[in-house]
This record gives structure tokens, sequence and C-alpha cells, in this order.
């Protein structure tokens, strides 16, 4: 049987990343639809309702380093699918949520076969493309990868408008089932284990409880939704914090004194030593911030300046897709541009 070219499974594997991006961001227009059928009080409840989006990115954050290191152990198409039927498992859950708790379910679910799929998909271009064709094809991952970023608010906006929040998740089951399929085929011999390597459990769980208690640190000492001015939020009503903050800094420590002593790490902390690598982390880490805080408060912006739900959503949803649209354009020129030069 002929194996699959790199081209069919660049597309293959940028289909599924191109619809956990648009899950990533098509909440955040969606969110006052959504908080309105949940029946969250707000402002009380204002809080409890930023667990729709926090408990989303700590599963995405935490699960993309363990889905790396398990595709190599297990090989990418089983790990691929795996993410694909998580993904789609928590589509099927979401539209039938009716409470928040529930719902937060969901969007964990769909969080860990979203968030596993972006590394194990980088890993697949990495092993089927030569090294000097590889900086074009990961520029057009990354390409496709924010494009759904953009696609996702004006997507959510649309939907608020003419149907309600819960299309998104009953789309995305074909959606789910045709990239699960193509995956399956595309992948049939792309690559295979090579070794008996052991997960790295101990590291995965240190790392797993340090993101975690920094996450939850964050969140409990930003109660900011009964504080009028920032004298308030600075003067100790945040001391309760103080041990999460604590316990992420031991678990992150001893997060990276497992790994230097490991032959086969969970992630290879040499990297680091490369003159490139650290301030490209650095970079993307500050870019992912603004993003991410731009992707949360100009929704929350412009529900508090319009009236109407659905036009405060397409609002929104043309703001952030202006906000980020160059960024797709530019991901690919930047590949093309780092592979010829």
């Amino acid at each position: 049987m002929r194996r699959s070219s790199p081209t069919a499974i660049l597309a293959v594997v940028s289909f599924g990343v191109f619809v956990a991006a648009d899950d990533l961001t098509v909440v955040s227009t969606m969110l006052r639809q959504i908080i309105f059928d949940l029946r969250i009080p707000l402002p009380d409840g204002l809080n409890d309702a930023a667990w729709i989006v926090n408990a989303y990115l700590i599963a995405y954050v935490v699960v993309m380093p363990l889905a790396g290191r398990l595709s190599d152990l297990w090989g990418r198409r089983a790990v691929y699918l795996g993410a694909f039927t998580l993904f789609l498992v928590g589509s099927v859950w979401l539209p039938l949520a009716h409470d928040l708790p529930t719902f937060i379910v969901g969007r964990v679910l769909t969080a860990l076969g979203g968030g596993a799929m972006v590394p194990v998909g980088m890993a697949v271009i990495g092993d089927v493309y030569e090294p000097r064709q590889r900086p074009g094809a990961l520029g057009v991952l990354g390409a496709v990868d924010t494009a759904g970023w953009v696609w996702g608010p004006l997507y959510g906006a649309l939907l608020i408008r003419y149907l309600n929040w819960r299309w998104q998740f009953y789309l995305n089951v074909p959606l789910a089932v045709v990239g699960m399929a193509a995956a399956w085929y595309a992948l049939r011999d792309w690559p295979r284990p090579a070794g008996r390597e052991r997960l790295d459990g101990w590291g995965a769980t240190a790392l797993t409880a340090g993101l975690l208690s920094l996450n939850l640190a964050l969140l409990r000492g930003s109660d900011v939704q009964s504080v009028g001015s920032l004298a308030e939020l600075t003067d100790g009503r945040s001391a309760g914090v103080w041990p999460l903050y604590l316990a992420a800094c031991a678990c992150l420590g001893l997060f990276v004194w497992i790994e230097r002593r490991l032959a086969f790490p969970l992630v290879d902390l040499r990297l680091f030593r490369r003159p490139n690598f650290t301030p490209a982390v650095l970079v993307n880490f500050l870019v992912g911030g603004v993003l991410i805080i731009a992707m949360i408060n100009v929704p929350l912006l412009v529900n508090v300046l319009e009236v109407e739900v659905e036009r405060a959503a397409l609002v929104s949803g043309w703001l952030l897709s202006a906000l980020t649209g160059a960024m797709a354009l530019l991901a690919y020129v930047g590949g093309r541009l780092s592979g010829r030069w």
C-alpha cells in the first residue's frame, strides 16, 4: 500500500488543528448567551462564569507536553486519534449541559483533545518533512492554527445571531468524525514507536500539579468583581493564595529536578541551552498572554457597550478577527522565509 504524501498528511493534520483552534476562541463571543442559558447570576457569578474559559485554558496547557511525549511512545496516529476522540466526546456532551459544572466538564474534555492535537500535529510534520522543508510546513500549520483563532470569534458571533451557541458543538461532531477518518487513513504508516522508553510519570505529575496550582493562585488572587480600586486589590485581600504560589514553585522546581536526572525526560531541558530557543519561547509566551487578554476583554467590553446580544457578538467577532487576521498570513510568510534564509 502506498504511503500518503507529506502534503496530504499536512492537510489532514491542519484540519484537526483548525477545528481545535476554532473551539479555543469561539466561546469568547458566546459568553453572554452561555451565561444566560446556564442561569449564572451577574455580577455575583462573574468569577464562576470565568471558569468557562479558565477550565479550557488550564486543560489545554497541561495536556500539551504530555501528549507530545505520549506520541513518541505510542505512535502519532494512536495519540492523534485518541485526542480527536476526546474532542468528539466533549462536543457531544456540551449541548446537553444545563448547568455550569456539567458545562465545564465538557469544556475540559474538548480542551484535552484539542490541546493534544497541536503538539502531535507538529511532531507529525517533523517526521514526514525533510529539515529544509520543515519550516515552511510548520509555517502552514501555524497559519492554519491562527486562522482557527481568527475564525472562531466571528463564527461564534454568526451562530449567536442566527442560531444559538449549542450549534457550535453540534457541528463539531461531523467535523470530528471526518477528521478522525482522514487521520486514520493518512497516518496509517507514519510513524511508529521506535523504542521501549517509559513515560516520565513523576515529571508529568509534578508539571501538572505546578501548572494547576499556579493557575488557581492567579484566579483566586484576581477576584475583582467587588474591588473598587487598585489599592483594594493589593491590600492583602488575596493573602490566602500564597500557599498556592508556594505549591506551584515547589512543584515546578521538583519538575526541573526530575527532568535533569532522567535519560528520557518529558521535556528535554537541554533545549534551553540553544541560543535561539529561549528567546523564541519567551516571545511566544508574551504574545500568547496578550492574545488571551484580548480574546476575553474585547467581548466583555463590547457587551458592556452594546445592548443587543446578537449585535454585541457580531461586533466582538469582527474586532477579534481584525486583531488576529494578520497573524495567520504572517505565520505562513515567516515559515517560508525561515526555510529560505
